[in-house]
């Protein structure tokens, strides 16, 4: 059985808390916008990923990813967000190309993404580097050393949310459960 880490996603991820706690899961904390995936600010995407959380997946805990979408079942960050990150670690850690997969917001509906995919982690990787690219390759390929052998997944746990953007709600409940 693989180890296992949970991380939140802030803000709306933080009404998973109290049911992880009760779990006796310790929790950790991410941030990725839905925005960043919506300006498709790929870029972005990766540089806010924590370093917490790459170290993980390279050493092969599979981190289960907390989240909560507006009136829907999946977020976009792990309806989207998700599987494009793991297909961007697996490629660029192990050199294989992985399944490109993504979700419809209910979560019934499986996506080939495969060309997309490619295209993202080669606007990233290959085509027309800058310095902000550069940057983004030294921070991913810093934890290739330590994927050594099955590097971890990023597993997608989302429900629906009517509280987006209640901030006074999330910062009240955060407060009382941690």
């Amino acid at each position: 059985m693989r180890k296992t880490k949970h991380f939140v996603n802030l803000t709306n991820g933080i009404e998973h808390i109290e049911e992880l706690l009760e779990m006796g899961c310790d929790v950790n904390f991410v941030r990725i916008q839905s925005t960043t995936l919506e300006r498709k600010d790929w870029s972005k995407l990766m540089h806010d990923l924590d370093h917490n959380l790459l170290m993980y997946l390279a050493l092969g805990y599979d981190c289960y990813f907390y989240d909560c979408g507006t009136n829907r079942t999946l977020s976009k960050t792990c309806s989207v967000g998700v599987h494009l990150v793991n297909y961007i670690l697996q490629r660029r850690w192990t050199g294989q190309i992985p399944p490109a997969v993504r979700f419809s917001k209910n979560g019934r509906h499986k996506y080939n993404e495969d060309k997309f995919y490619d295209y993202v982690y080669n606007h990233l990787f290959t085509y027309n580097q800058d310095g902000e690219k550069a940057k983004l390759k030294k921070k991913i390929d810093y934890y290739r050393k330590y994927a050594v052998g099955d590097i971890g997944d990023i597993i997608p746990a989302s429900r629906s949310t009517s509280n987006d953007g209640n901030y006074v709600f999330y910062s009240n409940l955060v407060r009382k459960l941690l």
